[in-house]
């Protein structure tokens, strides 16, 4: 029996000093003593935070088996208590092991302050009935939580769109939304309940607000469309004259190689499916076949996405002693890594691919994605031990001058996409959009698309999924566009060149793409692509390329042609192949 404050920290901190000691990751154990020293040098600190610092950390580093061992320490001081038998829980469920985390939910009691957080997590488990408790519960609570956003994710999840946009649109009648966190938040779990008038109705409010954070990505709007005139045509059809004019040599162009493709042995190495499959790992395999490249996938969210892969940490070291087994039989010469993640304890590791290529002789790139600032700490944790940094974006933040130790090492280029076309397609949509609702600012504009009279689809959410859920389907409906969208901003600052750029254009559609530096690089707009900065210029550009199919026609062939000149797929391997036998500098050993 504990007697007092002190006593009881004093427990604690001994009881996981012993864990950390006997039972905690070798390679980590440092990291968490400090976090011990940090907990212990304030006698403020409560006893919960400890234990969860502690299990925060081993989720981070990727040690999921110690993370269910710590809350099992726990609950050994704490037995039967309903919070830590939701994180146990929860623990439970990263590993997979279901049973386990049910077992666990089933000990927290009704009317318990930590019955919502077991209800939620029973849902994530397929218990779709814990709705029936969970609605009214959190309606009546006074202020919006986390636990609110949850549930809503998670009746979509669970099939029950309508429920969640029933509990969504009482909330906010109840308690009308202000302040841009709040907007934006609801804004978009009205889009993802499939409520596009109520979304316009909150991210018009946001709007108003004329935040320079949120006006900075998604322009400004003033609630309406101006009218098309013969003058917002003329305007258009000004530039797009303009832009066709232009020389060939003054038009935008990355220099990729051009000639003789080296005879090598390529593996990419990858995720095989998150949301949807791996659209890169496609496009690189398509490609390949057409451009003569010896090509290999090896696909495995437990060695990549490790943190997204339900099971043991066992399981992931079975997996990645496999792909090493693999990499050991096929002996390529380069292997292309899809390397988007944080790197941790769990999965593939940067010194680990650098020993490996080191013995084995291959040269590595790692293939950014995002390469945002927000992305910067993997680009960081990976370019030491790259040959080649291989990204789609000539604003990439590490190619900034702080980062010029990594400079030689980076490829800029764009995926090769010519395998994709629409050649006799049936144009019957108009302006399209596909992609991920995930994304904030991008559903203020589709929330006004899509209430707008204009001929507009939005393929998001579950609808995604369903009809676009693999290239072939993806490819098929760009193919029925007579335009698509891309939203390039994702801040103030930093734009993106998304993988619509080039699909859209290699399937003959016109793309109206957010005005940015990155695309413009590539590709010349008014001639190649329509740029639009504020959602009512989409709304005009829209209608424009409806009211001019001839023009929106010659556009598509035009930046298709200039896609195929310079951007083919024997110039995109040839860039890359190129690269093997170029020293690379600035390379950090294993």
């Amino acid at each position: 029996m504990v007697n007092s404050p002190d006593a009881e920290r004093g427990l604690h901190g001994a009881v996981m000093a012993g864990w950390i000691e006997e039972q905690a990751p070798e390679p980590i154990q440092s990291l968490l003593f400090d976090l011990l020293d940090t907990w212990q040098s304030d006698p403020e600190r409560p006893t919960s935070l400890l234990w969860h610092s502690i299990a925060q950390a081993l989720v981070a580093e990727g040690c999921f088996d110690a993370e269910v061992a710590c809350w099992e320490a726990l609950s050994g001081l704490a037995a039967g208590e309903p919070a830590v038998l939701c994180r146990l829980a929860e623990a439970h469920g990263r590993r997979g092991d279901t049973a386990a985390a049910r077992a666990a939910l089933a000990g927290v009691p009704p009317h318990h302050p930590s019955r919502v957080q077991s209800l939620l997590l029973r849902m994530e488990l397929g218990e779709s009935s814990c709705a029936d408790e969970l609605i009214p519960a959190l309606l009546a609570r006074p202020a919006w939580e986390p636990a609110h956003h949850q549930l809503v994710r998670r009746l979509v999840a669970a099939g029950m769109a309508a429920r969640a946009s029933g509990f969504l649109a009482a909330w906010t009648a109840a308690r009308p939304a202000d302040g841009v966190g709040m907007l934006l938040e609801l804004g978009w779990l009205a889009m993802h309940v499939g409520d596009a008038a109520a979304a316009r109705d909150l991210f018009q409010r946001l709007w108003a607000l004329n935040d320079p954070d949120i006006t900075g990505v998604a322009g400004c709007f003033d609630g309406s469309i101006p009218p098309y005139t013969p003058e917002v045509e003329a305007s258009i059809l000004a530039r797009v004259e303009a832009a066709f004019a232009l020389p060939e040599s003054g038009l935008a162009r990355v220099t990729l190689a051009d000639g003789p493709l080296p005879s090598l042995k390529v593996m990419f190495v990858g995720f095989e499916r998150l949301a949807l499959p791996n659209d890169l790992a496609e496009h690189f395999r398509r490609a390949a076949q057409a451009a003569g490249v010896d090509f290999s996938l090896y696909l495995d969210n437990a060695i990549v996405f490790s943190h997204e892969f339900r099971g043991g940490d066992d399981a992931v070291r079975d997996r990645v002693a496999a792909f090493e087994a693999a990499l050991d039989e096929r002996r390529p010469d380069m292997v292309i890594l899809d390397s988007a993640y944080m790197p941790s304890q769990r999965g593939l590791r940067p010194e680990r691919m650098r020993d490996l290529a080191d013995r084995l002789g291959f040269h590595l790139v790692c293939m950014m994605r995002d390469a945002l600032d927000s992305t910067l700490p993997y680009l960081l944790a990976w370019a030491p031990v790259a040959d080649t940094i291989l990204t789609y974006d000539p604003h990439c933040a590490l190619l900034r001058p702080d980062h010029a130790a990594f400079h030689s090492k980076v490829l800029v280029t764009l995926p090769p996409a010519q395998h994709l076309s629409a050649e006799g397609a049936n144009r019957d949509m108009g302006l399209l959009f596909v992609g991920a609702n995930t994304y904030g600012v991008r559903n203020m504009l589709l929330s006004v698309l899509m209430t707008e009279d204009i001929p507009f689809t939005a393929i998001i959410g579950e609808r995604r999924a369903v009809e676009t859920p693999d290239m072939d389907s993806y490819a098929t409906a760009l193919g029925r566009a007579r335009a698509v969208l891309n939203v390039a901003a994702h801040s103030r600052s930093e734009f993106l060149v998304t993988g619509r750029v080039f699909e859209s254009i290699a399937c003959g559609a016109v793309l109206l793409e957010q005005d940015n530096a990155g695309t413009a690089s590539f590709f010349t707009p008014w001639r190649h692509y329509l740029p639009w900065t504020h959602v009512a210029d989409i709304v005009q550009l829209c209608r424009f390329v409806e009211r001019n199919p001839d023009l929106a026609a010659r556009m598509a062939a035009e930046a298709r042609g200039w896609l195929d000149r310079n951007y083919d797929c024997r110039r995109f391997w040839a860039s890359l192949l190129g690269r093997h036998h170029v020293p690379a500098k600035g390379r950090s050993p294993a």
